[in-house]
Protein backbone atom coordinates (compact mmCIF):
# COMPACT_ATOMS: atom_id res chain seq x y z
CA UNK A 1 0.00 0.00 0.00
CA UNK A 2 1.38 3.72 -0.79
CA UNK A 3 2.67 5.16 2.12
CA UNK A 4 -0.17 7.53 4.48
CA UNK A 5 1.27 10.72 6.09
CA UNK A 6 0.13 12.02 9.08
CA UNK A 7 -2.37 14.62 9.17
CA UNK A 8 -3.49 14.26 5.47
CA UNK A 9 -7.01 13.17 4.51
CA UNK A 10 -7.75 9.86 3.19
CA UNK A 11 -8.73 11.59 -0.07
CA UNK A 12 -4.99 13.45 0.23
CA UNK A 13 -3.50 10.41 0.63
CA UNK A 14 -5.27 8.52 -2.24
CA UNK A 15 -4.01 11.26 -3.82
CA UNK A 16 -0.44 12.58 -3.52
CA UNK A 17 0.06 13.79 0.22
CA UNK A 18 2.68 15.97 1.60
CA UNK A 19 2.19 16.70 4.84
CA UNK A 20 1.09 20.05 4.66
CA UNK A 21 0.30 20.22 8.45
CA UNK A 22 3.55 21.55 10.09
CA UNK A 23 1.99 20.09 13.23
CA UNK A 24 1.14 16.85 12.37
CA UNK A 25 2.56 16.46 8.73
CA UNK A 26 6.17 15.18 10.21
CA UNK A 27 8.20 13.86 7.62
CA UNK A 28 7.56 9.40 7.50
CA UNK A 29 10.15 7.13 5.40
CA UNK A 30 9.42 4.65 3.17
CA UNK A 31 10.68 2.20 1.08
CA UNK A 32 9.95 3.45 -2.48
CA UNK A 33 9.24 0.09 -3.90
CA UNK A 34 6.01 0.09 -1.87
CA UNK A 35 5.74 3.76 -0.49
CA UNK A 36 5.12 5.51 -3.41
CA UNK A 37 1.25 5.17 -5.62
CA UNK A 38 1.88 2.87 -8.63
CA UNK A 39 5.00 1.71 -7.03
CA UNK A 40 6.16 -2.03 -7.57
CA UNK A 41 4.36 -3.53 -4.53
CA UNK A 42 1.69 -0.57 -4.21
CA UNK A 43 -1.52 -2.40 -3.14
CA UNK A 44 -2.89 -4.17 -5.98
CA UNK A 45 -7.06 -5.74 -7.23
CA UNK A 46 -8.04 -7.87 -9.61
CA UNK A 47 -8.76 -6.17 -13.06
CA UNK A 48 -12.01 -7.83 -13.91
CA UNK A 49 -12.71 -6.11 -17.52
CA UNK A 50 -10.07 -8.39 -18.98
CA UNK A 51 -9.07 -11.85 -19.17
CA UNK A 52 -10.80 -15.35 -19.37
CA UNK A 53 -12.46 -15.86 -17.05
CA UNK A 54 -12.51 -12.20 -16.07
CA UNK A 55 -9.42 -11.02 -13.96
CA UNK A 56 -6.91 -13.84 -14.81
CA UNK A 57 -4.77 -14.84 -17.74
CA UNK A 58 -6.00 -17.84 -19.69
CA UNK A 59 -2.19 -18.46 -20.97
CA UNK A 60 -0.06 -18.04 -17.66
CA UNK A 61 -3.10 -18.58 -15.72
CA UNK A 62 -2.32 -16.03 -13.23
CA UNK A 63 -4.55 -13.04 -11.65
CA UNK A 64 -4.73 -9.68 -13.93
CA UNK A 65 -3.72 -7.14 -11.36
CA UNK A 66 -4.25 -3.26 -10.96
CA UNK A 67 -3.27 -0.73 -8.70
CA UNK A 68 -5.41 0.30 -6.38
CA UNK A 69 -5.27 3.67 -5.49
CA UNK A 70 -8.04 4.05 -2.98
CA UNK A 71 -6.46 1.75 -0.54
CA UNK A 72 -3.90 3.24 1.64
CA UNK A 73 -2.03 2.91 4.55
CA UNK A 74 -0.13 4.71 7.24
CA UNK A 75 2.72 2.07 5.80
CA UNK A 76 5.96 4.21 6.87
CA UNK A 77 9.11 2.39 7.52
CA UNK A 78 10.14 2.02 10.88
CA UNK A 79 13.90 1.64 11.10
CA UNK A 80 14.25 2.09 14.72
CA UNK A 81 17.33 4.08 13.94
CA UNK A 82 16.28 7.55 13.95
CA UNK A 83 16.38 8.56 10.32
CA UNK A 84 13.61 11.36 9.42
CA UNK A 85 13.64 14.71 9.40
CA UNK A 86 13.61 16.15 12.27
CA UNK A 87 16.38 15.14 13.66
CA UNK A 88 18.05 18.17 14.08
CA UNK A 89 22.10 17.71 14.44
CA UNK A 90 23.72 20.42 16.35
CA UNK A 91 27.38 21.02 16.28
CA UNK A 92 29.61 19.57 18.39
CA UNK A 93 33.18 20.81 19.35
CA UNK A 94 36.46 18.66 18.62
CA UNK A 95 39.96 19.68 17.82
CA UNK A 96 39.93 16.46 14.95
CA UNK A 97 37.08 17.42 13.38
CA UNK A 98 34.66 20.35 11.91
CA UNK A 99 32.33 21.12 14.53
CA UNK A 100 29.71 20.15 12.58
CA UNK A 101 31.09 16.43 11.30
CA UNK A 102 31.46 15.64 15.23
CA UNK A 103 28.16 16.51 15.75
CA UNK A 104 26.86 14.32 13.17
CA UNK A 105 29.32 11.77 14.27
CA UNK A 106 28.52 11.48 17.81
CA UNK A 107 24.69 11.57 16.74
CA UNK A 108 25.41 8.28 15.37
CA UNK A 109 25.61 8.93 11.62
CA UNK A 110 27.89 10.02 8.77
CA UNK A 111 27.88 13.39 6.95
CA UNK A 112 26.31 12.95 3.50
CA UNK A 113 25.11 9.87 4.04
CA UNK A 114 22.38 8.88 2.12
CA UNK A 115 20.05 6.20 3.63
CA UNK A 116 19.59 3.12 1.77
CA UNK A 117 21.73 3.68 -1.04
CA UNK A 118 25.16 5.02 1.10
CA UNK A 119 28.38 2.54 1.77
CA UNK A 120 29.60 3.00 4.62
CA UNK A 121 32.29 5.14 3.43
CA UNK A 122 30.43 7.03 2.21
CA UNK A 123 29.90 6.68 -1.42
CA UNK A 124 26.72 5.42 -3.46
CA UNK A 125 26.53 2.07 -3.63
CA UNK A 126 26.05 0.30 -7.14
CA UNK A 127 23.03 -2.12 -5.90
CA UNK A 128 21.01 -2.47 -3.43
CA UNK A 129 23.28 -4.46 -0.87
CA UNK A 130 22.76 -2.14 1.54
CA UNK A 131 19.47 -1.59 1.24
CA UNK A 132 18.10 -5.13 1.54
CA UNK A 133 19.55 -8.18 2.63
CA UNK A 134 20.91 -9.99 -0.32
CA UNK A 135 19.94 -7.20 -2.29
CA UNK A 136 16.34 -7.90 -2.33
CA UNK A 137 15.88 -10.07 -5.06
CA UNK A 138 16.63 -13.56 -5.86
CA UNK A 139 16.65 -15.55 -9.34
CA UNK A 140 16.54 -18.63 -10.74
CA UNK A 141 20.00 -19.13 -12.63
CA UNK A 142 21.95 -21.58 -14.42
CA UNK A 143 25.87 -22.66 -12.88
CA UNK A 144 28.76 -21.05 -14.17
CA UNK A 145 31.63 -22.93 -12.77
CA UNK A 146 33.81 -24.93 -15.20
CA UNK A 147 36.22 -25.09 -12.12
CA UNK A 148 38.06 -24.86 -10.60
CA UNK A 149 36.25 -21.41 -9.77
CA UNK A 150 36.84 -19.32 -12.01
CA UNK A 151 36.18 -15.96 -11.78
CA UNK A 152 32.22 -15.16 -11.82
CA UNK A 153 31.66 -18.15 -10.67
CA UNK A 154 28.45 -19.01 -8.31
CA UNK A 155 30.11 -22.14 -7.24
CA UNK A 156 27.58 -24.45 -9.58
CA UNK A 157 27.86 -26.21 -12.78
CA UNK A 158 26.38 -25.47 -15.77
CA UNK A 159 23.18 -27.35 -15.65
CA UNK A 160 22.68 -27.04 -12.13
CA UNK A 161 19.91 -24.08 -11.39
CA UNK A 162 20.20 -22.61 -7.90
CA UNK A 163 18.82 -19.08 -6.39
CA UNK A 164 21.20 -16.39 -6.51
CA UNK A 165 20.96 -12.78 -5.35
CA UNK A 166 19.81 -10.43 -8.24
CA UNK A 167 20.48 -6.84 -6.27
CA UNK A 168 18.01 -3.92 -7.97
CA UNK A 169 20.65 -1.31 -9.71
CA UNK A 170 18.53 1.92 -9.76
CA UNK A 171 15.25 3.06 -7.21
CA UNK A 172 16.54 1.71 -4.43
CA UNK A 173 16.77 4.54 -1.10
CA UNK A 174 14.44 5.19 1.53
CA UNK A 175 12.46 7.99 0.15
CA UNK A 176 10.87 10.64 2.70
CA UNK A 177 7.60 12.47 2.52
CA UNK A 178 6.21 15.27 4.55
CA UNK A 179 6.31 18.69 6.15
CA UNK A 180 5.76 19.88 2.08
CA UNK A 181 7.42 17.18 0.63
CA UNK A 182 5.63 15.28 -1.85
CA UNK A 183 5.49 11.43 -1.30
CA UNK A 184 4.93 10.46 -5.17
CA UNK A 185 7.50 11.81 -7.38
CA UNK A 186 7.90 11.69 -11.60
CA UNK A 187 5.18 11.24 -13.90
CA UNK A 188 3.27 8.41 -13.02
CA UNK A 189 1.41 6.33 -13.35
CA UNK A 190 4.12 3.88 -11.65
CA UNK A 191 5.67 6.97 -9.20
CA UNK A 192 9.00 6.89 -7.62
CA UNK A 193 10.26 8.93 -4.62
CA UNK A 194 12.31 11.43 -3.16
CA UNK A 195 15.34 10.10 -1.22
CA UNK A 196 17.43 11.65 1.93
CA UNK A 197 21.04 12.98 2.53
CA UNK A 198 22.61 13.97 5.69
CA UNK A 199 23.01 17.88 4.88
CA UNK A 200 24.55 20.79 6.84
CA UNK A 201 23.33 24.67 6.74
CA UNK A 202 26.01 26.98 6.61
CA UNK A 203 23.33 29.85 7.50
CA UNK A 204 20.09 30.07 8.21
CA UNK A 205 17.67 27.97 6.43
CA UNK A 206 13.87 27.67 6.75
CA UNK A 207 11.83 24.81 6.20
CA UNK A 208 10.91 24.62 2.84
CA UNK A 209 14.27 25.94 1.81
CA UNK A 210 17.32 24.35 0.30
CA UNK A 211 20.10 22.94 3.06
CA UNK A 212 22.81 22.47 0.35
CA UNK A 213 21.81 21.82 -3.79
CA UNK A 214 18.94 19.76 -3.98
CA UNK A 215 18.43 18.67 -0.26
CA UNK A 216 15.13 20.54 1.51
CA UNK A 217 15.30 20.92 4.81
CA UNK A 218 11.61 19.73 6.10
CA UNK A 219 12.02 19.39 9.80
CA UNK A 220 9.50 22.25 10.24
CA UNK A 221 12.57 23.61 12.28
CA UNK A 222 14.34 27.15 10.87
CA UNK A 223 17.94 25.74 10.87
CA UNK A 224 21.20 28.03 12.11
CA UNK A 225 24.74 27.51 10.75
CA UNK A 226 26.78 24.44 11.17
CA UNK A 227 22.77 22.65 12.17
CA UNK A 228 22.65 19.24 10.41
CA UNK A 229 19.89 17.32 9.40
CA UNK A 230 18.19 14.68 6.79
CA UNK A 231 17.46 16.64 3.98
CA UNK A 232 14.88 15.72 1.44
CA UNK A 233 15.76 15.78 -2.07
CA UNK A 234 14.05 17.21 -5.29
CA UNK A 235 15.43 14.93 -8.34
CA UNK A 236 13.18 11.72 -8.03
CA UNK A 237 14.55 8.29 -7.44
CA UNK A 238 14.92 6.53 -10.82
CA UNK A 239 12.26 3.44 -11.15
CA UNK A 240 13.54 0.30 -10.25
CA UNK A 241 15.41 -2.56 -12.11
CA UNK A 242 16.98 -5.37 -11.55
CA UNK A 243 20.65 -6.66 -12.05
CA UNK A 244 19.81 -9.44 -14.29
CA UNK A 245 22.14 -12.44 -14.42
CA UNK A 246 23.66 -12.95 -17.84
CA UNK A 247 22.81 -16.76 -18.92
CA UNK A 248 22.09 -18.54 -21.98
CA UNK A 249 18.77 -18.84 -22.92
CA UNK A 250 16.35 -20.54 -20.53
CA UNK A 251 15.65 -24.03 -21.31
CA UNK A 252 12.79 -26.07 -19.77
CA UNK A 253 13.84 -28.27 -17.08
CA UNK A 254 11.84 -31.99 -16.84
CA UNK A 255 10.87 -33.17 -13.84
CA UNK A 256 14.18 -35.56 -14.20
CA UNK A 257 15.94 -32.08 -13.70
CA UNK A 258 17.86 -32.42 -17.21
CA UNK A 259 16.67 -30.10 -19.95
CA UNK A 260 15.10 -32.12 -22.95
CA UNK A 261 18.24 -31.75 -25.21
CA UNK A 262 19.89 -33.96 -21.89
CA UNK A 263 17.12 -36.23 -21.56
CA UNK A 264 17.27 -37.41 -25.57
CA UNK A 265 21.26 -37.98 -25.33
CA UNK A 266 20.76 -40.35 -22.47
CA UNK A 267 17.65 -42.11 -23.75
CA UNK A 268 20.01 -42.61 -26.92
CA UNK A 269 23.05 -44.00 -24.95
CA UNK A 270 20.82 -46.13 -22.42
CA UNK A 271 19.24 -47.87 -25.67
CA UNK A 272 22.76 -48.35 -27.07
CA UNK A 273 24.03 -50.06 -23.48
CA UNK A 274 20.95 -52.26 -23.55
CA UNK A 275 21.16 -53.39 -27.22
CA UNK A 276 24.99 -54.09 -26.94
CA UNK A 277 25.15 -55.40 -23.00
CA UNK A 278 21.39 -56.63 -22.76
CA UNK A 279 19.96 -57.22 -18.99
CA UNK A 280 23.31 -55.39 -17.51
CA UNK A 281 22.71 -52.04 -19.83
CA UNK A 282 18.84 -51.82 -18.46
CA UNK A 283 20.54 -52.12 -14.93
CA UNK A 284 22.61 -49.23 -15.41
CA UNK A 285 19.74 -47.39 -16.68
CA UNK A 286 17.71 -47.48 -14.14
CA UNK A 287 20.46 -46.92 -11.40
CA UNK A 288 21.16 -43.14 -13.60
CA UNK A 289 17.79 -42.64 -14.05
CA UNK A 290 17.44 -43.41 -9.97
CA UNK A 291 20.41 -41.17 -8.98
CA UNK A 292 19.72 -38.16 -10.89
CA UNK A 293 15.89 -38.25 -9.54
CA UNK A 294 17.29 -38.25 -6.41
CA UNK A 295 19.74 -35.28 -7.20
CA UNK A 296 17.41 -32.89 -8.66
CA UNK A 297 14.82 -33.37 -6.12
Amino acid sequence: MPAGLPGNTLVENQANPSGGNPVIGSVVIFDPLSGPKGSPFDSKKFDYSTGTPPGWDATTKVPILLNDPLNVSSGALSTGIGYGSPPVIGPISHPAYSNAVYGIRSAGFTDDYKPGVSTPVPADSADSRYMYIGGGKDAIVDGTDTGPLPTGSNGYPPGWYTSQPVPYVTGFAIGGAGNGGSRDAGAGPAFTSFGLKTVTATGAVANGAAVEAGWVNRSNIALVADQSVFGLGTAATAAPTLDEPEDEEDEEILASGLTAEEEEELAEEDEEDEVENGNEGVFRRVVRKAKTSAKHK
